[in-house]
């Protein structure tokens, strides 16, 4: 690492959008006005042209090339906020110490340099560092470090834009909750080593078993929780049994020893209409009374219901049990 001395200097103020784009985007729409193959990354700005995200081109351009057909097109309506990495908070303040250009035409700085590349600019008050060094850093900070899978708070802040989404757009929206079974007894029995790589391959089972637009998190504990979109009456009955049906195919390595059966309750909830008049809390809430009632009869099964505002809540039906569990 070298560190010079320099200057940031502006010049004449652009008014090219092309690396810029606005919350809600769809990506088809973001890969025709944007050259993704040149452009590493796009900007992502809200409100008064405010920048809230950032988002890699190269996974925009992986999930438009997907080699299923229904996946691709589901994935070019999609928005932006699907592959945004994070949300980014920006500092409001006025104070002096910030990092501002807007007086002056150049800043005294201290670039600086990794192998002939710059990665970052210093000044006397603030640090503007390379978001290609810091991206997987800040992958790492939102994900679970066992799963691999997104952690409860990107869930919750996903699922808050897909509501605002689904109010606009009128399609419907749905959470699967999922608890592993008896998993306490797993922890005590094998070690927590074992219940670490059941709970690995139980999110790696999730993750494969639902739709590649869909959301998988590790909502705590041996929860996992999931946002499937546009899911229409009916048809959660799909992504849930296929979730009971690929925990009956877990190959668990035999060196873990015990003896102990792994299956998954599920509880779903699909919200077809009235977002407007309640929140997506509500949504979790229903399909956690459904999880419940999986548990409490007996485990190894999935309840849903579909709702439509808050007053409408038809009672819950089940959706298949599993007949055969994975062994440990």
């Amino acid at each position: 690492m070298q560190l010079y001395d320099g200057k940031l200097t502006l010049t004449e103020r652009r008014f090219d959008t092309a690396i810029t784009t606005r919350l809600g985007t769809p990506l088809g729409e973001l890969a025709a006005a944007v050259d993704l193959a040149q452009v590493p990354y796009v900007l992502v700005i809200g409100k008064e042209n405010a920048l809230v995200g950032i988002v890699s081109s190269s996974e925009v351009l992986d999930c438009l090339e997907r080699r299923n057909p229904r996946e691709r097109e589901r994935w070019v309506e999609m928005p932006v906020e699907a592959v945004m990495l994070t949300m980014i908070d920006l500092c409001q303040s006025k104070d002096d110490g910030d990092f501002q250009l807007s007086d002056q035409v150049s800043l005294d700085c201290t670039p600086i340099l990794e192998q002939n590349q710059l990665v970052g600019v210093i000044n006397d008050d603030d640090l503007l560092i390379s978001y290609r060094k810091v991206e997987q850093i800040l992958r790492r900070a939102m994900t679970d470090p066992i799963t691999g899978l997104p952690m409860r708070s990107v869930f919750e802040r996903r699922l808050r834009e897909e509501w605002r989404r689904a109010q606009s757009t009128d399609e419907s929206l749905a959470v699967i909750l999922i608890d592993v079974d008896n998993f306490k007894t797993v922890n005590d029995r094998c070690g927590h080593m074992v219940g670490d790589a059941v709970l690995h391959m139980v999110g790696s089972c999730l993750r494969t078993s639902l739709r590649s637009y869909d959301m998988v998190a590790r909502h705590g504990g041996d929860e996992f929780s999931a946002i499937c979109f546009g899911c229409r009456p009916g048809e959660i009955d799909i992504p849930v049994g296929r979730l009971l049906e690929a925990i009956e195919n877990l190959s668990i390595p035999a060196d873990f020893g015990g003896n102990h059966m792994i299956s998954l309750s599920i509880g779903a909830a699909v919200m077809g209409g009235g977002f407007a008049d309640c929140q997506p809390m509500h949504l979790i809430e229903t399909a956690d009374r459904c999880l419940y009632r999986a548990k409490q009869n007996g485990r190894a099964r999935a309840y849903r219901t579909e709702i439509n505002g808050p007053e409408f809540e038809p009672d819950m039906v089940r959706v298949l049990p599993s007949d055969t569990v994975a062994q440990v």
